[in-house]
């Protein structure tokens, strides 16, 4: 009988990741919050993984109760991720983009 093991790039290679590991990388959300209140999380993870499952690195959260939702994301360091390989989702793609969007009328209007 054979079995097949799915083991993290990061727990075979130490911090290092491989060119064909960096494919497996996604910027996702995880699910945070109480029941009918959601919250999330903008974490860095394995694409195999579960959702809520364990994770590289957290660069954001996202609230998305209110008139608004309220974004809190570490630019720099999802552009560190997306360089190394990390494939951002629909949603979190567009959650960047608003950032980015915020953060520019930000710094005109100061």
């Amino acid at each position: 009988m054979l079995f097949s093991c799915h083991l993290s790039p990061v727990t075979r290679h130490g911090s290092y990741l491989s060119l064909e590991e960096k494919d497996l990388l996604a910027i996702r959300l995880m699910r945070m919050g109480a029941k009918k209140r959601p919250s999330y999380r903008i974490v860095v993870k394995e694409k195999l993984s579960k959702r809520d499952g364990a994770y590289l690195e957290s660069i954001g959260t996202y609230n998305p109760i209110g008139k608004e939702g309220e974004i809190r994301l570490d630019a720099a360091r999802a552009q560190y991720w997306i360089e190394r390989g990390a494939q951002p989702t629909a949603t979190v793609q567009r959650l960047i983009k608003a950032n980015a969007k915020a953060q520019a009328a930000q710094t005109e209007t100061v």
